[in-house]
């Protein structure tokens, strides 16, 4: 995986990495919202997700970006890069 760790923030039952520019995610509360952020800011994709393993084909360029997945129960943030 190419995640570059971070501190966890209290949140949901979700586990997600990136491999080959696609980004995995494992569900296991009911619906979730994925946005995904350059370290500008700039929003590179929100995306809606089921329960369950989702993937995304992402097609972003080389660098560091910022998931934040959003479910009933909470939200996680982590950092990515793509190689």
């Amino acid at each position: 995986p190419t995640d570059i760790p971070d501190m966890d923030t209290p949140g949901p039952e979700v586990h997600s990495w990136v491999f080959n520019n696609v980004l995995h995610v494992n569900n296991a509360d009911g619906s979730a919202e994925v946005r995904l952020y350059t370290l500008g800011g700039s929003l590179a994709g929100p995306y809606l997700l089921g329960h369950g393993h989702q993937t995304i084909q992402l097609n972003l360029p080389s660098g560091v970006y910022l998931k934040q997945i959003r479910t009933e129960s909470g939200v996680h943030n982590q950092r990515f890069y793509i190689r």
